[in-house]
């Protein structure tokens, strides 16, 4: 899945844009509500576009009013469910992780995002960057990295650092890639260790 876009990219291209931009919103909107939304990624024509086809599809209803057409999500579709749930590909991550480590938590503090997907520049191209904080007893990284790749797909790259490390490091500066995860890491599972910079 594509971290970064609306359905992870399973409905890619901008009705997936315009569908999740409306799920999200959860109240009746006007065609240019929704392209206010997502301006950066439709234009108006294409908006309407893709509207005209969300309600032929039934996953949205259309109402009049005044000069203007209001949309909302037909929650009483099928499919709404299921599409609630793979609107946020994070919520997903957190999932695939929540479910791997139901059977091997012992050890682990925190599960952190970071990189690009953490900071919501990643590509079709990025892989999925993850740091575990646990105590020497964890020893199940291929685990967790076989349940992201096969169930979220992409690649996967794991950090693993104990908590001391993860305070002591961060603290000192020294490591970068640990004021990377400090700074735009999100916290997937857990609680990641509080730290002080000295930087």
């Amino acid at each position: 899945m594509f971290i970064n876009e609306p359905f992870g990219g399973i409905i890619a291209g901008p009705q997936g844009t315009v569908l999740a931009a409306v799920l999200r919103t959860g109240t009746p909107l006007t065609g240019r509500q929704v392209h206010r939304l997502v301006s950066d990624r439709a234009s108006q024509q294409t908006v309407q576009r893709c509207l005209h086809d969300l309600v032929k599809l039934g996953l949205l209803t259309v109402m009049r009013a005044g000069n203007a057409n209001l949309y909302e999500v037909n929650e009483t579709h099928v499919a709404i469910p299921s599409l609630r749930e793979l609107v946020s590909p994070l919520n997903l991550l957190r999932r695939v992780i929540d479910e791997a480590l139901a059977d091997s938590p012992r050890g682990v503090v925190a599960v952190v995002l970071f990189g690009s997907a953490a900071r919501g520049e990643a590509t079709p191209d990025s892989d999925i960057d993850l740091a575990v904080i646990a105590d020497g007893i964890w020893d199940d990284s291929q685990g967790l990295w076989d349940a992201v790749v096969q169930r979220y797909g992409g690649t996967c790259d794991i950090l693993q650092y104990t908590p001391a490390e993860f305070i002591e490091w961060t603290a000192a500066g020294d490591e970068a890639v640990l004021q990377t995860i400090a700074r735009d890491g999100i916290t997937l599972w857990g609680e990641t260790p509080t730290t002080t910079s000295s930087r």
